[in-house]
Formats: C-alpha cells, sequence, structure tokens
C-alpha cells in the first residue's frame, strides 16, 4: 500500500493486506484510522489538493460491510473522547466537538479546550492522546514541519546527523542489541523504511 491512497486491512491470521475504504472523487489519501469501542466501525480522515491539515474531511467505515459515513470538517488527526467527543487541532488550538457514537453525528459547536498543542505541518498529525477512560495526554509547542533530522548524540552533547540525504525522519526504533535502527522516511528521494547501523555507517 501506498502513502497515497484508501485504508487496508489484513486479517488477523495474516495473508495480503485488502482495500476496505473507497476514494471518492478528488480524494487523494485516506489516513489515521481509528477504531470505534464497537470494534467494527473505522474514523479516519480524507485528504484532497491542495494539502489542508484544517480542512480535511472527517469520516467512518465499517469493516464488515464498507459502508461509509461523512461526518464533516475538521482535521486530520481526529480521536473519539468517551466522553462523546470528537477531539482534533485547529492552528495548535485542541477542539472538542460533541459527537453520537451510535448515529456518527456531530450533535454541536466544537469549543477550544487547549492551546499550543504540538502538530506537524506536513502531515497534520498532532501531538494528542485519550485513554478509553477519558484521560487526556498533549505535548505543549508549536507546528514543526519537514526539518525533522536523526542525529546520533554523544554523553558530552554532541549530534550527528546519522542519515546523509535530506529527508524527514519518523518513528526510530533501536533494535534489542542497540546495533539497529527502523526508522521511517517521509521526503525526499530516500522515502520508505529503513534498517540501518544505528553508527550509521551501513545505509
Amino acid at each position: 500500500p501506498s502513502q497515497l491512497g484508501p485504508l487496508y486491512k489484513v486479517d488477523d491470521s495474516g495473508g495480503q493486506p485488502v482495500e476496505f475504504s473507497k476514494m471518492l472523487p478528488g480524494e487523494t489519501n485516506h489516513r489515521f484510522p481509528r477504531v470505534l469501542p464497537d470494534g467494527d466501525t473505522i474514523l479516519f480522515t480524507s485528504w484532497s489538493a491542495p494539502f489542508d491539515p484544517n480542512r480535511a474531511k472527517i469520516a467512518a467505515v465499517s469493516l464488515s460491510t464498507g459502508k461509509r459515513t461523512d461526518i464533516g470538517t475538521g482535521s486530520v488527526d481526529v480521536l473519539y473522547s468517551p466522553a462523546g467527543y470528537l477531539l482534533y487541532v485547529q492552528g495548535g488550538r485542541l477542539l472538542a466537538e460533541p459527537f453520537d457514537l451510535n448515529k456518527l453525528k456531530i450533535t454541536g459547536e466544537a469549543q477550544a479546550i487547549l492551546d499550543h498543542v504540538v502538530t506537524q505541518n506536513n502531515t497534520g498529525a498532532a501531538q494528542f492522546a485519550v485513554s478509553s477512560q477519558g484521560s487526556l495526554a498533549w505535548i505543549p509547542g508549536g507546528s514543526v514541519g519537514n526539518d525533522v533530522q536523526l542525529d546520533r548524540v554523544t554523553r558530552q552533547g554532541a549530534a550527528t546527523p546519522i542519515f546523509k540525504t535530506n529527508s524527514a525522519r519518523r518513528v526510530p526504533r533501536l533494535s534489542p542489541d542497540d546495533r539497529k535502527i527502523l526508522v521511517q522516511a517521509v521526503s525526499g528521494e530516500a522515502s520508505g523504511v529503513w534498517l540501518m547501523s544505528a553508527d550509521g555507517k551501513e545505509q
């Protein structure tokens, strides 16, 4: 599957990914899937060109039937709170929008509940989370862009870039023996998933 396109699912016994969300005319991709409490409905967002993280469409799709329900327009990264709200960030502000889970319908106006939540400009990803009990966690700060570089830092604080190419890096994972790093590159000629030496010598 590509970064651009619909959502896919894989059977719990394994097998090939199967497309389960259908792209509508003008949509470029579907992202940030979240399983709602019924275990069958997937909350997600759809993008259209030109990309604007504050104008993405919010929708839901059933895993069992494939039925899609368009919910509204809000942001790229949307979570459901068990208190009965959709949570998302616009312009650095975390908003809560009343939501009927059974009808998959917005029932009121969005209200700002927090300012200055870290967001990623090039994807719209927002750094907040909500637990199944409704507890909220977030990272305070501003917007960040494509200038994400994976560095190796000595105990003295000296930083050396691990990658030689100019590409944003995300979600690095260190191997149990501390010798390899699995990392996702999301822009530039090095886009993809990389497995490399932790000292940066093997790329």
